[in-house]
């Protein structure tokens, strides 16, 4: 085989020829997870070029991964995840180097693994490793992607070291409840298999970027939003926040610590629909956006988009005499929406609605 024939077609490309393809046989990823979004990214990298992978994952392979885990076959059930990526990867491309790490990434082990690579990507399903991964990046100062997939939803952020906000100026809060994940809330292979070759594109542009390649657009201040359920796609764009982590001098950052409680102590209280409808005066708010009210909304509430408030721009008057209920299509932007509002508006009771407009929708057989 012949390597100039093997990279031929992205080497042909403009704005990447030779220099990009000698960047990414120099680079360095590490891959946390190994499953609906870990494999087409890891597939895509390799495939690509990238000198060398490192897997983490613990898990093994179960029948019901096969359904989106595309780097797995049925041969595969109840071998480990990252064994058996490694000998695929491999068998895609025989000169990238691939290390497989079976254990959970956590603890110092996590920081010993991570200061060795160059990119650092989250394919994981928890907020406890969403939140040690950035965490890690600011202590390391390594670039950050960052996706994740819930429903018919999809998300993608990027960290630079020193350029934009982190993970945490989005996020400042631990939400209370857990990601969904696809055993509770099923998931279409498509779904994550779209975000996820997102994912690797975006791994590319940046290591391109870090090595003086400079010629693409990445997401060190964005967040991307897919609904596949409307084939709604949106941008937030997201300020740093000034008393987070990220401001603060790496050295200073504390690693392990209680995911339960970040930096920013504000509780996200969550209500069902059926008890917001017992209390006397609510008033409900919808954080999502434009394009996505023709879904139906609740009557006479409030229309005041997530991107207005992560621009730090709020409702003009809101009713002090009523609780307010915020939500949007499942109940996670809302989280994030009531984490913001809390401390800008006072004297209100502020909840999330589980399940968002989704909760309200199916009323009538609940």
């Amino acid at each position: 085989m012949k390597p100039n024939n093997r990279f031929s077609r992205q080497k042909n490309l403009t704005d990447f020829g030779s220099e990009g393809q000698n960047i990414l046989q120099r680079s360095s990823v590490l891959i946390i997870g190994c499953g609906g979004l870990g494999s087409p990214v890891a597939m895509y990298l390799a495939s690509a070029g990238v000198g060398r992978l490192g897997l983490v994952d613990p898990d093994r392979v179960d029948l019901s991964n096969l359904q989106r885990q595309i780097i797995f076959s049925e041969k595969d059930i109840r071998k480990e995840k990252v064994l058996v990526a490694q000998e695929k990867l491999m068998e895609m491309n025989s000169s990238a180097k691939v290390e497989a790490y079976l254990k959970k990434f956590s603890g110092d082990w996590a920081l010993e693994i991570a200061k060795d690579f160059d990119l650092l990507i989250d394919c994981s399903d928890n907020f406890q490793t969403k939140y040690l991964l950035n965490d890690l990046a600011l202590v390391l100062k390594k670039p950050f992607v960052q996706a994740s997939v819930t429903g018919f939803e999809g998300r993608l952020m990027s960290y630079i070291p020193g350029k934009g906000p982190c993970f945490r100026c989005l996020y400042p809060n631990v939400p209370k409840t857990k990601i969904g994940n696809c055993q509770e809330e099923g998931v279409l292979g498509p779904t994550v298999g779209v975000i996820g070759s997102w994912q690797a594109l975006e791994s590319i542009k940046v290591l391109l970027n870090i090595s003086g390649h400079d010629k693409f657009k990445i997401l060190e201040d964005n967040l991307l939003a897919f609904d596949f359920l409307t084939n709604s796609q949106y941008s937030y764009q997201f300020p740093v926040r000034a008393e987070c982590l990220c401001q603060m001098d790496s050295k200073k950052i504390p690693l392990g610590q209680d995911f339960e409680s970040c930096d920013f102590k504000v509780d996200v209280e969550c209500i069902s629909w059926q008890e917001s409808c017992l209390m006397p005066k609510v008033k409900y708010i919808d954080v999502r956006e434009e394009n996505e009210l023709e879904s139906g909304t609740i009557p006479g509430g409030i229309h005041w988009p997530l991107s207005c408030l992560l621009k730090n721009k709020f409702p003009d008057s809101i009713p002090t005499d009523s609780t307010l209920v915020v939500y949007c299509s499942k109940g996670i932007r809302s989280q994030q929406a009531v984490s913001l509002m809390k401390g800008k508006i006072d004297h209100v009771r502020i909840y999330s609605l589980l399940g968002g407009i989704n909760a309200y929708s199916l009323r009538s057989i609940l």
